[in-house]
């Protein structure tokens, strides 16, 4: 292994926008030093999983690492960032998971970069809930609203397209309607 001053591993995350700079909404920072260091010991892979950081990393007062009891080969990082005041403040988790491998074992199971192919070891699936620039209005309308907003969206068009039928339904036999309440009315005056 290589020693190095730094083994701090940062994440962060941005929001992403079409028209502006992208803003941060958080970063976190993981030491990575103990399990460097074990795996060039030990010269096979290691995962930081509940068991590791239980045995491993908790008893020398590691940072706090929230696992889920399901799955417990990823863990949940707090995301902060500084708010107007210049106080950091939690802006959400980000889901991770850490394997080391030694230098020999990594250039034999490469993978690709990013979702590029080969893609395993951990496999990234596509990210969702992302806007797809199309021409297809129906399309745009469905990704830039939600649900709820496209529903009510929905109903109230269909409210508007049935009255503008019935308006349109009405006006060309409004003649006769008028016609015929004018007989009535006549008709009724007379018996009288």
């Amino acid at each position: 292994m290589i020693p190095a001053k730094d083994y701090n591993f940062t994440i962060q995350m941005y929001d992403r926008d079409f028209f502006k700079s992208n803003e941060i909404i958080g970063e976190t920072q993981i030491n990575l030093q103990q399990i460097m260091e074990d795996c060039s010991l030990v010269k096979e892979q290691l995962t930081l999983n509940e068991t590791y950081y239980e045995d491993v990393l908790k008893p020398r007062k590691f940072q706090k690492l929230h696992f889920d009891s399901a799955i417990n080969d990823s863990f949940w990082l707090d995301m902060k960032a500084k708010d107007s005041n210049g106080r950091l403040e939690k802006n959400g988790r980000v889901r991770v998971r850490i394997d080391v491998l030694p230098i020999v074992k990594a250039e034999k199971n490469s993978v690709g970069k990013a979702r590029n192919d080969p893609n395993h070891s951990p496999y990234l699936p596509a990210p969702q809930g992302r806007v797809e620039l199309t021409i297809d209005p129906f399309k745009m309308y469905s990704q830039l609203l939600g649900p709820e907003i496209r529903r009510r969206i929905n109903d109230s068009l269909c409210k508007i397209i049935c009255v503008l039928v019935c308006v349109f339904l009405i006006i060309p036999i409004s003649p006769q309607i008028f016609i015929i309440m004018t007989n009535l009315l006549a008709t009724a005056s007379s018996v009288k």
